[in-house]
């Protein structure tokens, strides 16, 4: 755990550095959608080869569900709030 906060301290140092290089910010810019895509992918696979989990689907399915569209749901309200508040909100 220690580890992942440092990695994430460091790099977030070394964003700020870079923050006014705006051939860095393109690169990043382009390369952020295909990095949660491949992460989403490689959750997926995790997910679906763990026997366990598909094993227990069937019992906590509903549950699962309720819980992983409240997640989406809440993430949606957050991000919809937090581009209004900022001045971004589309449509106007």
């Amino acid at each position: 755990m220690f580890t992942i906060l440092f990695l994430l301290i460091i790099s977030a140092a070394v964003g700020f550095m870079l923050r006014r290089h705006t051939k860095f910010e393109s690169i990043i810019s382009r390369t952020t959608g295909y990095t949660v895509v491949l992460l989403l992918l490689f959750f997926g696979i995790t997910i679906g080869s763990n026997s366990s989990i598909l094993g227990n689907l069937r019992s906590y399915g509903i549950y699962a569900a309720v819980i992983a569209f409240l997640g989406v749901a809440g993430s949606v309200c957050a991000a919809v709030l937090f581009a209004r508040l900022n001045g971004k909100g589309g449509g106007k």
